[in-house]
């Protein structure tokens, strides 16, 4: 025998808070750091507070993006930004 059981429950829905949209993406920058880019080359890149990172904020790599539990490397040819709600999009450009 079989049973097999679904159920759904009617709830309202949680919204996301927005983050702050005032300061600069400069104003995130904590520091610099050597990064290996791949075929033994060596960039110094910024790196970016992402507590920091206001709303609208975007960067291009190579740069690290640091917070308390990870730490985010956007690579030369990629772009980063920070939506609305503070989640971060990695894309590539050209």
């Amino acid at each position: 025998m079989t049973f097999h059981l679904t159920a759904e429950l009617d709830t309202p829905r949680v919204g996301m808070p927005d983050i702050r949209v005032d300061g600069h993406v400069d104003d995130a920058i904590v520091g610099r750091r050597e990064l290996h880019t791949g075929d033994d080359a060596i960039a110094l890149a910024p790196v970016y507070d992402r507590e920091r990172l206001p709303a609208g904020a975007g960067f291009e790599g190579p740069a690290l993006v640091e917070e308390a539990t990870t730490t985010t490397m956007v690579r030369a040819g990629q772009r980063a930004a920070i939506d609305r709600f503070g989640l971060l999009s990695i894309e590539e450009v050209g």
